[in-house]
């Protein structure tokens, strides 16, 4: 009885209970205001907010653009300008339409004024984005944000400055070598710049991807290597997906993205060795 009487004895004591009571607690996971979820309402509630800021953004990026459309319009016509002088031929961008001048202008002032607005739109919908996750990884969104804007702009200005007027050349050329004189509309011209930019500034968001997706433990460096001739593949295709139907395109869109790929391992590498893990995801 004296065993049965310490036994009870022991499991009453203040300090078994203290010890069961930390236990527990230890062991019951703490609530994390961080993690709390949000409702469809509060989702759909939080998508409207971000983008009334978005379009309220490009709305005055438009109205700034649409004082300075004229140079806008120079500067995209000055690689066709070039272009068409190398081979020797007139100049000149032609309309179709009586509103066809006004329509193109309100085109490029629009994407002149999302360029402009890209920082403030990226920031929204990585807010967007961000509503849904950790507290860790948000802390991973705020530094990416910033980063993501100047890497759409670098992407289309490297088209605008460095590539556009030797694609455009290499497709009037073509024209020139089969006998047809090119006759180039203002609306399909700048159509197909303000695509292209796009395009490259899209491509130019590589490593920033790889680098959060490391960041985020879903890829590692050893992943990277491994499924790089997969990724080549893939560059090609959108390459040729997304550019003109000649190579000089295609090259010129699959070169500099495949670079940003081996950027984008190199900065996934160090990552990983700055943080010090050394385990590499599956």
């Amino acid at each position: 009885m004296s065993s049965a009487i310490g036994q009870s004895t022991s499991l009453s004591s203040p300090d078994r209970v203290g010890y069961d009571v930390s236990t527990a607690m230890a062991d019951k996971p703490t609530q994390d205001p961080d993690q709390k979820r949000m409702t469809v309402g509060e989702h759909l509630e939080e998508l409207r907010q971000r983008l009334i800021y978005s379009l309220c953004a490009i709305a005055a990026g438009m109205a700034i653009c649409l004082t300075f459309a004229s140079r806008i319009v120079a500067l995209l016509e000055g690689p066709y300008m070039r272009a068409m002088e190398s081979l020797e031929l007139q100049p000149r961008l032609i309309v179709l339409e009586v509103s066809g001048g006004l329509t193109t202008v309100l085109k490029v002032a629009f994407y002149a004024g999302l360029v402009i607005a890209s920082p403030v739109v990226i920031h929204q919908t990585w807010l967007f984005v961000a509503a849904g996750l950790y507290e860790r990884e948000r802390r991973h969104v705020r530094w990416a944000v910033p980063f993501s804007a100047a890497l759409f702009v670098a992407g289309a200005a490297f088209f605008l400055m460095a590539i556009s007027e030797r694609i455009i050349y290499y497709l009037l050329g073509l024209s020139v070598w089969l006998g047809i004189t090119p006759t180039i509309t203002f609306a399909s011209f700048i159509g197909f710049m303000l695509k292209m930019m796009v395009v490259f500034g899209v491509a130019f968001q590589t490593p920033l991807a790889i680098v959060v997706l490391t960041a985020a433990g879903l890829v590692g460096p050893g992943k990277l290597s491994h499924f790089r001739r997969h990724v080549i593949v893939a560059i090609l295709i959108l390459a040729a997906l997304l550019t003109p139907p000649d190579p000089f395109s295609q090259i010129a869109l699959a070169l500099p993205m495949w670079l940003l790929y081996e950027l984008g391992v190199l900065l996934s590498w160090l990552y990983v060795r700055k943080r010090g893990d050394r385990r590499e995801t599956s």
